[in-house]
């Protein structure tokens, strides 16, 4: 089997085992034979590009011995990897980064890998709970798969965490509530009287679409379509890997990528918007400020002094998703079908939308049964 030279290590296709296989020199064992570190790919780039990670490690005296890896160590290799093999969106890339710092934040980070104990993670855990169940799963999650991959390299045995239970949060859950009938009448006059724009246009096309207020923000004025009365979401707000606001071409699910139906009002509110507000810019987006992207954060801070000041309603956890929400709930109120909600706010599983708005539908069962019998009734089917 023929080796490739590659610096100081080799590259090679290994048959039996279908991949790529990569070695190189790392430094010197305690016994004076040459310590390899060998790395696998499904590509010959993917192996060079390992390699020369590992290099640059080397070189710059960052490198670790697997012996000494701890799991934010490793768990940063893993992030890094897929970062560089466009393995992962920039989003997820800084949501494990975040977890990862979480990590870091306790002392179970400078323990290595391989004396890493049940004693230890039930410690590290039991100092968790004060965070939501949604960072302590991915917290979890994100310690068992560094720990698998730590067996797949050799570095343990055995996962210490598969007998640890994953702990439930002491914060309180407070879901986002949707506004009543009177607070969103409320808040319609409110926004009208304050009329400061583009916020205003924004919220109110939140309020009587659904869509994500990071599809709103990353709208252009070309997926509007007046004739048909629609408009068209390709692409969402989001972060880079360097956390600064970008306009990403995908949106948040492949769900997510969707034409919808509107009313005449939303016409009229958008096409009122562009007369009169709109600006040509580099983005070529509906809505900017001072030639700038606007965030979903400035838009948020700009909706929570909006009902504080006008006194519409609780201001504790508020947040403009509920105009979403809110959204959702009048068209579960109205009859909307499941199924139609789903694709409207563009989730990726109907299980998402039942989960999410379940207390809405089981609200409105007794008025949905009551209406399927009438039906038949009226058609004359009896038992």
């Amino acid at each position: 089997m023929a080796k490739n030279t590659y610096g100081n290590g080799s590259i090679y296709y290994s048959e039996p085992k279908g991949k790529w296989v990569g070695q190189i020199k790392v430094g010197i064992k305690a016994d004076g034979k040459i310590n390899r570190r060998t790395v696998y790919g499904r590509t010959k780039k993917e192996v060079k590009e390992k390699i020369k990670r590992i290099q640059a490690e080397v070189i710059t005296g960052v490198y670790k011995q697997p012996s000494e890896l701890t799991i934010p160590d490793l768990e940063n290799s893993i992030n890094d990897n897929k970062k560089a093999l466009n393995q992962i969106s920039d989003t997820a890339y800084l949501r494990n980064k975040y977890t990862i710092k979480i990590i870091q934040a306790d002392s179970i980070a400078m323990i290595p890998i391989q004396k890493i104990t049940e004693t230890a993670l039930n410690i590290f855990f039991s100092k968790q709970t004060h965070y939501s169940n949604s960072v302590i799963k991915k917290i979890y999650a994100m310690c068992n798969r560094t720990l698998k991959k730590a067996i797949k390299l050799n570095i343990i045995n055995k996962n210490p965490l598969e007998e640890i239970q994953m702990p439930k949060s002491i914060k309180s859950t407070r879901k986002i509530k949707a506004l009543t009938i009177e607070e969103q009448k409320e808040f319609i006059k409110a926004i009208n009287e304050d009329n400061k724009e583009p916020y205003r246009t924004m919220l109110l096309l939140e309020l009587f679409t659904g869509m994500r207020m990071g599809e709103i923000c990353a709208l252009s004025p070309h997926c509007i379509y007046y004739s048909h009365s629609m408009i068209e979401i390709t692409k969402t707000m989001t972060k880079d890997s360097n956390d600064r606001t970008i306009i990403n071409d995908k949106t948040k699910t492949y769900a997510g990528l969707r034409r919808i139906k509107v009313d005449k009002s939303v016409m009229t509110l958008l096409k009122s918007y562009i007369d009169n507000f709109f600006v040509k810019n580099e983005y070529d987006l509906l809505f900017i400020k001072n030639e700038k992207l606007i965030s979903t954060n400035q838009v948020n801070a700009y909706y929570k002094r909006l009902i504080e000041r006008y006194n519409i309603s609780d201001t504790k956890g508020c947040n403009q998703h509920q105009l979403r929400h809110t959204y959702a709930t009048r068209s579960i109120e109205s009859g909307m079908p499941a199924k139609v909600l789903q694709y409207r706010l563009g989730h990726a599983d109907i299980s998402v939308t039942l989960n999410t708005y379940c207390d809405v539908f089981n609200e409105f069962e007794d008025t949905y049964i009551d209406k399927t019998q009438d039906y038949l009734s009226s058609q004359g089917i009896a038992i």
